[in-house]
């Protein structure tokens, strides 16, 4: 019943690590 909030939580946390990637990729260049 919480799978909702799990793949929620993947989700955010994927798209944060992301986020970060790009803003890194975009700083160091």
């Amino acid at each position: 019943m919480e799978d909702y909030l799990l793949a929620f939580a993947m989700v955010a946390l994927t798209a944060l690590f992301i986020g970060l990637t790009t803003v890194g990729l975009v700083e160091f260049t």
